[in-house]
């Protein structure tokens, strides 16, 4: 059984005292990076482990007592916000603010860093990020995607992606299990009563989902119950320029219940009423529309998950570009709405009484 290196050994070998090997085995931002990786590649050497039990009982002591102020965090975003975090589209709030309020419980603040900003490039939000000592950030997706962020000097942070929409670099991700939440909500239709059921999605939120909706369509259709119908609609325009071409396709297909982007604005510019003409459910639920049936992806606890996974990066000494990036797929669930009613009828009680 090997003996674990003390503190005064490791400093002997590395030729400092025992509190700089202390702060720099525990990544203390006191010590310099490279310093750091020098006295814990010796340490290392010498048979020099981190300590689970120390790390829990300092997870213990960070859930009891404040947190003291560690670091800032960025939360990379690429939509317009004029007004600041109240004017990014909802998913991407929600996402911010559970990134927030967990990195509170850690002792970090969190700041927002917009790439539709004129002045910025990639190149100056490295620049930015360096100079202010941010040691990590979460990119929460590309307005399109497919939107690459060269140059970037990666190896000078810890970087977690959301969603599917930055596909390089290949970083540590968390986003919802679209082909989850997908399958999720059709089965929900049916066994609501619904039988025929009108998907319609645009070709840029298909791939920003990482094909979460034609994937799961194609394994669906094998599945269907006779009388049950699943019609799936992908168009190229992704804007208000899409609201006639998914209505053109609503008056041809007449499905019970309609679900997918732009779909409402469709409805309505049709003059059709919710729920009595046609049944209507989002892949997206959010609080602004609380009578809206649909799927909750859950942004904050993408949010929450994603500090976890930087903070634990930056506390580990993890940065650039990992050489086998994990993926956390957060589950969501269905909440029901107005929008979308039951179509099944009350089980008789023995004896015939309803």
């Amino acid at each position: 059984m090997s003996v674990r290196p003390t503190y005064k050994k490791i400093a002997s070998a590395c030729g400092v005292n025992s509190s700089t090997v202390s702060r720099a085995l525990n990544n203390h931002r006191s010590i310099p990076e490279a310093t750091r990786k020098r006295i814990r590649s010796i340490a290392e050497r010498m048979g020099w482990q981190p300590n689970p039990l120390a790390s829990a009982y300092m997870a213990h002591l960070r859930s009891t007592h404040p947190p003291s102020f560690k670091a800032s965090l960025a939360v990379v975003v690429d939509f317009p916000m004029p007004g600041g975090i109240d004017d990014l589209p909802g998913h991407v709030r929600r996402i911010y603010q559970g990134t927030e309020r967990r990195a509170a419980e850690y002792g970090y603040r969190v700041h927002p860093f917009c790439l539709c900003e004129p002045d910025m490039t990639p190149a100056r939000l490295d620049r930015t990020l360096f100079n202010r000592n941010i040691p990590g950030m979460i990119i929460t997706g590309m307005s399109t995607p497919g939107k690459r962020l060269d140059p970037i000097n990666w190896s000078r942070y810890a970087v977690v992606a959301t969603g599917y929409s930055l596909l390089t670099p290949r970083l540590h991700r968390v986003a919802n299990n679209v082909m989850h939440g997908f399958k999720l909500v059709i089965d929900k239709a049916f066994s609501m009563g619904y039988r025929r059921v009108g998907v319609a999605v645009s070709r840029s939120y298909d791939e920003r989902t990482n094909h979460g909706v034609l994937f799961p369509a194609s394994y669906i259709r094998t599945q269907l119950r006779p009388g049950q119908a699943l019609e799936t609609f992908i168009y190229d325009d992704h804007g208000p320029d899409a609201v006639p071409i998914v209505a053109e396709w609503l008056e041809r297909v007449r499905p019970e219940l309609a679900i997918g982007t732009y779909m409402l604005e469709a409805i309505q510019s049709l003059g059709w009423r919710i729920p009595e003409d046609i049944a209507f459910a989002t892949f997206d639920v959010s609080q602004e529309y609380p009578d809206h049936a649909g799927l909750d992806q859950r942004h904050e606890t993408i949010g929450r998950v994603a500090a976890d996974v930087l903070i634990n990066e930056i506390t580990h000494n993890h940065r650039g570009i990992p050489r086998d990036p994990v993926e956390h797929t957060i589950l969501g669930h269905w909440v029901d709405g107005q929008t979308a009613p039951s179509r099944r009828l009350p089980r008789r009680r023995a004896g015939g009484r309803s």
